[in-house]
């Protein structure tokens, strides 16, 4: 059964597809819909549609963009733009990038529908004839078979056994072993090769990790997220199985500095234990998820082995993170009670993933807490929840305690410089020469835009976009004094885009154009 996915903005639009078409009798299944191409790109990144239809203007990613990302990973999935008659030169260059088809929204009936699907069906009908032909199957659907094994319980043993046979994956059913990479920090690495929507980093860091299995050789890679993957190798060569296991986490090793090299950035690895057949899948994974849970106590950058990490106490790190919750607000008793229930919890049935979920409700409870204590409306707690959400481990999180404490305890008046606005400034003093967009700046300090520029305006008295202008133009008057530079080269080691650009915004500042003020320093000297 061939499986759809509905990108559409308008809500009326999208059930009228639903609705009106025979998807069974067509041998079709809808599996999800979207109100947007961002939505529509994350659920195709997870469940890899046979069909897309999709609207060309969407809020948040419009069509065009969506189409231009799949193909640059997917020649093969099938695309049908549902269009208005304005957008036809769109539809035009939608359907050079290999849609199959068009549809206009405000004439299409059931039956135009359903003749385009069925032309969409033969189409795909034909890839897997051609597939059958040649004894292949594309990566792709290797990895959705896999990892629809892996999420779900729902799935018959038998039947997906002869799928996966089926499939010819490059390794044996014998002495298999499975580890899933995290990218530590991802958004970091992605804002510092301003990737904006991930493709450059996931590809670059794909492409690194199936060479190094091809060395390794009996591997299979399955991106699972653009931030995690899974790595399956048999180990059928080796007799002993610590030596199987051994060798194993050597190779991983290896991945870690490898990428650490080449991305200046840390892994953290979940491993499981050896198992024979395909069945064992889904069990190996959860070994592996067990194992990375454990990055939330002791930080990422960790090879971690399920036959270790199983036994590991992680109560240490907890009631070391509850010492400095007492030091940070003094209220030792309160926290301790409250904590005492968790950590009871913990000890009885080991789930990391719980104590981790609590602790951070911990956190929560006494922002609350402190927030009611102050009588104070605090304005920014939504940006806060959010750095929560993300927060990788406990240090973290104990840092976004004392950001709270810090902003909802010390007198503004009184107060050092804000740690937050200390790290743009230094930030900017390293990056004004490059392009350096608002977003890029936020990301750095894992904040929203519009939070930072209302949190520096607050702590300085100026406005962001100020603080940078007037930074680049004191750097232009270093360089104008200290060196025989011309203006057009001044422009560029500074951040503008063009002399033109520079000159203006130099006059503005300084009320002279930058020939003006090298004369008049030169000319008081003399």
């Amino acid at each position: 059964m061939y499986r759809v996915l509905i990108a559409e903005d308008e809500v009326f639009v999208r059930l009228g597809i639903k609705m009106s078409v025979e998807w069974e009798k067509m041998d079709m299944q809808v599996i999800a819909d979207a109100a947007n191409g961002q939505q529509a790109w994350d659920i195709y990144e997870k469940e890899r549609p046979d069909i897309i239809l999709t609207d060309i203007k969407m809020p948040v990613m419009d069509g065009m963009t969506l189409i231009r990302r799949i193909r640059e990973r997917d020649k093969e999935t099938r695309i049908v733009i549902l269009s208005c008659l304005e957008e036809f030169q769109l539809v035009r260059e939608a359907i050079s990038m290999g849609v199959s088809d068009y549809i206009l929204k405000l004439t299409m009936t059931p039956e135009d529908m359903e003749k385009i699907l069925q032309k969409v069906r033969t189409e795909l009908e034909a890839i897997r004839g051609s597939r059958k032909e040649q004894g292949e199957v594309s990566a792709e659907e290797k990895k959705r078979v896999l990892l629809d094994f892996i999420y779900y319980d729902s799935y018959d043993m038998e039947n997906v056994k002869r799928r996966l046979e089926r499939l010819a994956l490059p390794f044996e059913k014998k002495n298999l072993l499975m580890a899933v990479l995290e990218v530590d920090n991802y958004g970091k690495l992605q804002s510092r090769f301003k990737d904006e929507y991930g493709l450059l980093v996931s590809s670059a860091i794909s492409n690194v990790l199936n060479e190094l299995i091809g060395e390794y050789g009996n591997g299979f890679l399955v991106e699972e997220k653009e931030t995690s993957y899974i790595i399956i190798a048999e180990h059928g060569k080796y007799t002993q199985k610590a030596e199987a296991e051994r060798a194993f986490a050597q190779f991983l090793t290896k991945i870690q500095k490898t990428l650490r090299l080449y991305f200046q950035t840390s892994v953290t690895i979940g491993c499981s234990q050896m198992f024979d057949g395909y069945e064992s899948l889904r069990t190996m994974y959860r070994q592996c998820r067990f194992c990375l849970s454990g990055k939330f106590f002791h930080g990422g950058g960790e090879l971690l082995l399920y036959s270790t990490e199983r036994k590991r106490d992680h109560l240490a790190a907890v009631k070391e993170a509850m010492e400095k919750l007492y030091e940070e607000n003094g209220r030792q008793e309160r926290i301790q009670a409250y904590a005492e229930t968790g950590l009871e919890m913990y000890r009885k049935s080991s789930d990391q993933e719980s104590m981790a979920r609590f602790f951070k409700n911990l956190v929560g409870e006494e922002v609350n807490h402190m927030a009611m204590e102050k009588q104070k409306q605090f304005d920014l707690s939504g940006e806060y929840v959010q750095r929560m959400d993300r927060a990788e481990n406990l240090d973290q999180l104990l840092e976004i305690f004392h950001d709270l404490h810090y902003e909802l305890y010390v007198d503004p008046d009184t107060r050092k410089m804000n740690k937050t606005v200390a790290s743009i400034m230094q930030y900017i003093s390293t990056h004004y020469a490059e392009n350096m967009p608002l977003e890029q700046i936020a990301e750095e300090v894992e904040l929203s835009p519009n939070y930072i520029c209302s949190l520096f305006k607050k702590e300085t008295g100026i406005n962001l976009y100020q603080y940078i202008m007037e930074f680049r133009i004191n750097r232009a008057k270093e360089l104008l004094l200290s060196t025989n530079l011309k203006s057009y080269e001044i422009a560029a080691k500074t951040g503008f885009a063009d002399e033109s650009y520079f000159s203006r915004s130099f006059k503005k500042v300084t009320g002279q154009s930058p020939v003006e003020f090298r004369r008049s320093v030169f000319h008081k000297e003399e």
